[in-house]
């Protein structure tokens, strides 16, 4: 039954997908009428935003001073006492984020979330063109979980469905598209794996190009004080990582489950590597064979996430394009057994992972994150074939 899921088809999906849409629908409809006071949505971004204005206004290098930080937030929105969203890109990131300081609070956040959500989207329909598509695309609870926090995973997942689009036709365009990764390096550790092994050089010189180009202007326009503020950070973003200054349950990666059962934080980043170690020797492997632009980008999407030790709850909006190209191929080729059972588990990831993380202390993540890959590779000789 649950081997070949024959229950779970195509009405039944798109029943599934008008409900999640209704209860986002509702969600909504609840944060607009919420009353004044309430905890704000989306309110992540107010690192960002506070961010943004100390660029803006030449104080580059106070986006990496908590104290100030912490002033400027409280001041945007009614956060707790003890409440600080700290900010910990590289300056290369905060140049881009400059314009959303000219912009009130709201629309400065629905103006980041469109500027990712809209490629991030576009590289999806392009994956799955059917008018049916839209709906669950719109619904993916990943969708949800970064839209409420006001993060950045749509603009990570962009990145990777530019990289998946562009890669067969316009490489260059493909490998800036991954370069701009480099404001959250530790989700590109695959790129240069995937881009050597599969010998696309020129991609590889438009990623090199886009990540080294974007720092170079930002140390030009920003100052380097904005540059040691961010290297002075990241011995506290280390920090956050390691010892419980995140809450673990947002953690999606192996790391974080160890974490999230209270086991040694050494044994976890020992298992992390050999792990992550296992996903990139697969990853190269696949794209060795140059499985196509649209495989490729599932392939380093899904190896992506397994690497990373740092993914939180809103990069999983990411897991939309694995997903996306898995069903493509199963709705070409059928559904293979366990595949409709691990795409549901995929899709519904977002919205049960922390749930199940806080309440169970039961990390699923890693486990779906894995079969997602191991899914992506199991499928790569029949696109070769095809």
């Amino acid at each position: 039954m649950l081997r070949d899921a024959s229950w779970f088809g195509p009405e039944r999906a798109r029943a599934w997908s008008r409900i999640l849409a209704l209860l986002l629908f509702i969600r909504v409809t609840l944060w607009l009428i919420r009353p004044q006071g309430s905890d704000p949505v989306a309110a992540d971004f107010v690192c960002y935003w506070a961010a943004a204005g100390f660029a803006a206004a030449g104080h580059a290098a106070s986006a990496y001073d908590p104290a100030a930080m912490s002033a400027a937030e409280h001041a945007a929105l009614s956060l707790p006492p003890d409440g600080f969203f700290g900010f910990y890109y590289p300056p290369s990131f905060l140049l881009l984020l400059v314009p959303l300081a000219f912009l009130p609070y709201v629309a400065s956040v629905l103006a980041f979330l469109a500027a990712g959500f809209v490629p991030y989207v576009a590289s999806l329909r392009v994956l799955l063109p059917q008018r049916w598509a839209l709906l669950p695309i719109l619904s993916f609870p990943g969708v949800v979980v970064t839209a409420g926090t006001g993060q950045n995973g749509f603009a990570s997942a962009a990145c990777f469905g530019g990289y998946l689009v562009f890669l067969d036709k316009r490489p260059l365009l493909a490998g800036a598209c991954i370069g701009l990764l480099s404001y959250k390096p530790h989700l590109a550790l695959c790129a240069p794996v995937a881009l050597l092994a599969a010998r696309r050089w020129r991609a590889l010189a438009g990623a090199a190009l886009s990540a080294s180009g974007l720092a170079v202007v930002s140390l030009l326009m920003l100052g380097w004080p904005a540059w040691a503020g961010f290297l002075h950070s990241l011995p506290m973003a280390g920090d956050m990582l390691a010892h419980k200054l995140i809450d673990a349950a947002k953690l999606q990666s192996v790391f974080g489950a160890f974490r999230i059962m209270g086991l040694p934080v050494a044994l976890g980043w020992i298992v992390q590597a050999a792990i992550s170690a296992g996903a990139l020797v697969a990853l190269a492997l696949a794209a060795w064979r140059r499985p196509g632009g649209h495989a490729e980008g599932a392939l380093l999407a899904a190896a992506a996430m397994v690497v990373s030790p740092y993914l939180v709850d809103y990069d999983l909006a990411i897991l939309g394009l694995p997903l996306a190209w898995l069903l493509a191929q199963a709705l070409r080729t059928g559904f293979r057994p366990w595949e409709k059972m691990l795409l549901l588990a995929g899709y519904m990831l977002p919205v049960v992972s922390h749930g199940l993380a806080d309440s169970l202390r039961l990390p699923v993540a890693p486990l779906v994150l894995c079969a997602m890959l191991v899914l992506v590779v199991r499928r790569v000789p029949s696109v070769i074939q095809g």
